[in-house]
């Protein structure tokens, strides 16, 4: 079969990610977390907002394929304002 391409965005009102890598072959996803606006009673950009769509997964038509099971990683998780607070971190997915 034909690899997919998978797009991955933050272009909307709130959304926050850059996407380092995404192979369709491997359904392996990573993405880093971008700094969140500067806060001038700290003095500094905190980072541990992210918000993001994707668009290309599991997108075939024929039914008979399986789906696949896609792996999301955030290779700067531990550069984050609070990565203590990652423990236990579920993350809330839609599907439109």
């Amino acid at each position: 079969t034909m690899s997919q391409h998978i797009s991955i965005s933050s272009a909307f009102d709130a959304g926050n990610i850059e996407c380092v890598s995404a192979n369709s072959d491997t359904g392996k996803i990573v993405v880093k977390v971008q700094n969140d606006v500067f806060t001038e009673l700290e003095k500094k950009n905190h980072k541990q907002w992210f918000y993001f769509r994707t668009s290309g997964l599991n997108s075939s038509n024929d039914v008979s394929e399986q789906r696949k099971t896609y792996s999301f990683s955030i290779s700067n998780a531990g550069e984050c304002s609070y990565p203590n607070a990652w423990d236990g971190y579920n993350v809330c997915a839609s599907v439109d």
